[in-house]
């Protein structure tokens, strides 16, 4: 119980650090409040690839009538959320790594990867768009931080006025590089922040979906200012 409520809330403290975190991190789900008002409009199904500790579900239950499926392989946040909401009949939490499941899957109407794709190295990243590309789905959403551009220099150093500990990956010099996209001064990208491209991730999408582009502000700020960038996808 004490290491579950300090799970929970550190990352309420993470994401609600301030009004300009919480802000931030809310902007995907103004998103898809937005798309699931836009293609649903009866009951509908949702699975949530690398689900944390479900924070969609916790959103939009007491908003819409939907049947959700949670892929989480961390242990812990898999416990808590089996405690919490299990009981619930529209949710259900299987723990598991999702390339080893996917294959099993029949799909959903509406598949979610939020702030997990970053965290997944190249290869496996490839592996696990083609194989959501296979399955039946309406729409597709994905959202990554921006770790190029002018976006990364607020951020970090934006972070630091704040006292939020969002650059603990990156050296003072790393993130001047990564705002100059300088890659090649930069490690390779493993499964963490760090050199992650979002442009990278685009051109895999493109290959399999139709892919619209989203950002902050309401999708007002340009891509090379945008603290994350989302993605909707269709079928071809």
């Amino acid at each position: 119980m004490f290491v579950e409520k300090n799970i929970t809330r550190d990352l309420e403290n993470f994401t609600n650090h301030s009004f300009i975190t919480k802000f931030l991190h809310n902007n995907k789900y103004v998103l898809l409040n937005k798309l699931i008002n836009q293609n649903f409009q009866n009951e509908f199904t949702v699975l949530d690839i690398g689900s944390g500790l479900s924070e969609f579900y916790r959103k939009f239950n007491h908003l819409y009538k939907f049947d959700y499926l949670a892929i989480e392989k961390n242990k812990t946040f898999y416990d808590i959320c089996n405690k919490k909401l299990s009981l619930n009949k529209n949710y259900k939490i299987i723990s598991a790594d999702i390339e080893e499941i996917i294959d099993k899957l029949n799909g959903r109407d509406l598949i979610l990867c939020l702030d997990i794709l970053e965290h997944v190295n190249f290869k496996l990243r490839e592996k696990i768009i083609k194989k959501i590309a296979k399955l039946n789905f309406q729409k597709f959403f994905i959202n990554v931080p921006n770790e190029f551009g002018p976006a990364i220099f607020i951020k970090n150093f934006g972070s630091k006025l704040i006292n939020y500990n969002r650059d603990f990956e990156y050296t003072v010099k790393e993130t001047i590089y990564a705002t100059f996209y300088r890659f090649d001064k930069l490690p390779p990208h493993t499964n963490k922040h760090k050199n992650f491209y979002w442009k990278d991730l685009f051109v895999l999408l493109k290959k399999h979906f139709y892919v619209e582009i989203q950002t902050n502000l309401n999708n007002l700020l340009p891509n090379h200012f945008s603290p994350t960038i989302s993605f909707i996808c269709s079928k071809k």
